[in-house]
C-alpha cells in the first residue's frame, strides 16, 4: 500500500478509546481500595489522638487530684491557686489558645465530666466519619 506524505502521524480514535478503557478499569479496581485505606488511616488516627488526650488527662488527675472540666483545662494552668500549685503542664501541645484536639476527620474529640457514681469520671470520645449528625454505633471512645 502506498501512503503519500501528507497523512499525520498520532493516535487514532479507536486507540485512543482503547487507552481511556484500560485507564478506566484500573481506577475501578484502585479508587476503592485507596478509600479503603484512607478511612481506617483515619480510625487509627482517632484512636491514637483518643489515646493521648486520655494519658494527658490522666497526668493532669496525677498532678491536680481531680479531671479537668474541659480539655482546655489540659493546656491552661488552673486559676485555683491550690491546683494551680500542683499543675505540672500543659499536658497537651496547643497551636494557640483554643486549639482543641481532633479526630482523624478533623472534628473536635468530644470530652464531658460525667455525674457521680456513674462508673466513669469521665467520657471521651469521637462522632466518628459522619461527626454529630453521624449514627451512635460510629463514634470511637477513649
Amino acid at each position: 500500500m502506498f501512503y503519500s506524505g501528507s497523512l499525520k502521524k498520532g493516535l487514532s480514535l479507536v486507540e485512543v478509546m482503547i487507552v481511556l478503557a484500560i485507564m478506566a478499569v484500573f481506577a475501578l479496581a484502585v479508587v476503592p481500595r485507596m478509600v479503603s485505606y484512607l478511612g481506617k488511616a483515619k480510625i487509627k488516627t482517632t484512636e491514637a489522638n483518643l489515646r493521648n488526650v486520655k494519658q494527658a488527662i490522666v497526668a493532669y488527675y496525677g498532678d491536680v487530684g481531680s479531671y479537668p472540666e474541659t480539655l482546655s483545662d489540659l493546656m491552661r494552668k488552673p486559676l485555683d491557686d491550690n491546683m494551680a500549685r500542683k499543675w505540672q503542664g500543659p499536658y497537651f501541645e496547643a497551636k494557640n489558645d483554643d486549639y482543641s484536639p481532633v479526630d482523624g476527620w478533623n472534628n473536635d474529640l468530644v470530652y464531658s465530666r460525667t455525674e457521680a457514681g456513674s462508673g466513669k469520671p469521665y467520657e471521651l470520645y469521637s462522632y466518628g466519619p459522619n461527626g454529630q449528625e453521624g449514627p451512635q454505633e460510629e463514634r470511637i471512645y477513649a
